[in-house]
């Protein structure tokens, strides 16, 4: 059976347009999800979801009010203490012992810690709330993410679908069919992909590209894990070659300018890359997937690591699920693994571990472990990241639609390289962050992804002030509330999230040349990778493979002595 991909993000689906968005089993009457809502803040604040933020404080742009910081990514202080010389090493006697160490706490080291849960992992979080990149607000009982969207609807009898259940999503999602809308100077067109905006002479091309994603759909679709022999060939030709070339080899020739301009606006939001720099295996992994449906869950992905959290506090404590300490080292030591962590108070404790796993970026590892190898840390250097900006619009009114994703094409004029991106740069769709909780609301809530689709963006994003970001995003805002027919006046506030360096690049030839091989083996069968950056691929399924993959193996190890 296919393992479909789910992704970080929206993008454009190739069902027929317009099936309306139809709720999964376990929900209630009205179409809204029964979401667990804590009576208290949950003491030091280490869920994904926060239930209280502060949507009373706010300071104007133009005419917009505007949350007084931005949510979510914490970096000062981790990058202060993972490059600061001077914090002793992890020698001596340890503070205490545990089995087995997971080194992040955002989906990977929440999903590597639930399969591992019977043998009570210790799992460390540098942020003060757990759930990375898929963390979340609720806002008038509106759950809206800060970063990762949805699922696509897993294959009947799959792990994929076995985990889902097990975490009760299916009784969350509301499911979502139908292609997504496009807006063309103003214009919201529902058969975009269909060639609605095309001349005539073009949409026998809309066609062909519709049954080329299709078929890469259904017969050929390139999945990880990629084996390394002669049976993992033909996925390593796919990603030795750009998702551009390849698409035109299958179409023949060059897309319709308006349809490659929403593929590429598809690959920015998706990969924070252009479909030039993105690998045909990465493409095809995310693109051709989009057609199996989505899963909509109240909060995006967030709902996801929620549940994670929530099943892991049952299970092993929240105890052993620590926020806001920072790991400065994870060093081998003996027949096991010694990990020295900061925690909020500047004091410093140290664990020792008979495995651990790194849930966290590989630009991250390559500071911590200490004795990499140069194989290894050769591969950590292909593997290139890119920045995103969320924007959360509340709105004090009903929202007039019942899309789930706008993509935005303006005046059609998208870019073809990084370099005319890092000029354009601007927000690239639009999603309903209340569309799982169903029509009717009195509230809504939109959620704006803006990726910096260059190089530079992250140590730009890192520069910005505040107030620099307000007054570049804020236009954009209001161009958008226009055509969506929202008045400025009903706009409670704008919350603004940055996220540095959330999105690996599946970039030409990282599997093909090997790179994915080295900077994915375990160390000595002591320290275990379990991340989306193993691949490449921004994807919650491929880090919940990764999981599948590597979890049995730790638990073996563990019950040797």
């Amino acid at each position: 059976m296919l393992s479909r991909r789910a992704f970080l993000k929206a993008g454009a689906g190739f069902t027929l347009i317009g099936l309306p968005g139809r709720h999964a089993e376990g929900r209630d009457g009205d179409g809204r999800p029964d979401m667990p809502v804590p009576r208290s803040a949950g003491g030091p604040g280490a869920q994904p979801f926060d239930f209280f933020p502060d949507v009373t404080t706010s300071q104007m742009g133009q005419v917009l009010p505007f949350a007084i910081r931005f949510n979510a990514e914490e970096f000062l202080r981790p990058h202060r203490i993972i490059n600061d010389p001077h914090y002793p090493i992890a020698a001596g006697r340890p503070d205490e012992e545990a089995s087995v160490v997971v080194v992040g706490g955002g989906l990977s080291g929440l999903s590597a810690a639930y399969l591992l849960r019977e043998h009570q992992p210790l799992v460390l979080e540098q942020a003060p709330r757990f759930g990375g990149y898929s963390k979340g607000e609720v806002w008038e009982n509106i759950h809206y993410s800060m970063g990762g969207a949805y699922l696509i609807t897993p294959d009947p009898g799959t792990r994929l679908e076995q985990i889902y259940t097990e975490l009760g999503m299916h009784k969350l999602a509301r499911v979502f069919e139908g292609n997504d809308l496009v807006e063309l100077l103003g214009e919201m067109i529902d058969d975009f992909w269909e060639g609605g905006a095309a001349p005539p002479n073009e949409r026998n091309r809309y066609r062909r590209f519709a049954s080329v994603v299709r078929r890469m759909g259904y017969t050929s679709y390139p999945d990880v894990p990629v084996p390394q022999g002669p049976e993992g060939d033909w996925l390593r030709e796919l990603d030795a070659r750009s998702f551009k070339a390849d698409v035109e080899m299958r179409m023949p020739g060059p897309l319709p300018r308006l349809l490659e301009g929403a593929v590429q606006l598809y690959c920015y939001s998706s990969f924070g890359a252009g479909y030039e720099e993105v690998s045909a295996f990465g493409g095809w992994n995310f693109y051709a997937a989009e057609q199996f449906g989505k899963w909509i869950f109240p909060g995006g992905l967030v709902s996801f690591s929620q549940a994670l959290w929530q099943k892991l506090a049952q299970s092993i404590g929240v105890d052993r699920l620590r926020a806001n300490v920072v790991v400065k080292q994870v060093q081998p030591v003996g027949t096991g693994v010694r990990v020295l962590y900061v925690l909020p108070d500047e004091s410093i404790r140290t664990v020792q571990a008979r495995k651990v796993v790194m849930a966290v970026p590989k630009f991250v590892c390559k500071h911590l472990i200490r004795g990499l190898d140069d194989q290894r840390m050769v591969a950590i250097e292909h593997l290139r990241h890119r920045a995103y900006i969320v924007a959360n619009v509340l709105i004090n009114a009903p929202f007039p639609y019942d899309f789930y994703d706008l993509w935005l094409m303006r005046d059609g004029n998208i870019p073809t390289n990084d370099v005319e991106a890092m000029n354009w740069t601007r927000i690239t769709d639009v999603i309903t962050g209340h569309w799982a909780r169903g029509t009717g609301l009195d509230r809504s809530v939109l959620t704006l992804y803006w990726p910096l689709p260059f190089d530079s963006g992250r140590t730009m994003l890192g520069l910005m002030e505040l107030e620099d970001m307000i007054a570049r995003i804020e236009p954009q805002i209001l161009d958008i509330l226009g055509v969506l027919e929202v008045a400025p006046e009903t706009v409670l506030q704008v919350r603004l999230t940055r996220w540095g360096h959330a999105m690996p690049i599946s970039a030409v030839g990282f599997i093909a040349d090997g790179y994915a091989y080295a900077v994915r083996e375990p160390i000595d069968e002591r320290i275990f990778f379990v991340h989306h950056d193993n691949w490449a691929l921004p994807a919650i399924e491929t880090l919940l493979i990764e999981a599948f993959e590597w979890a049995p193996r730790i638990a073996s190890g563990l019950r040797r002595r």
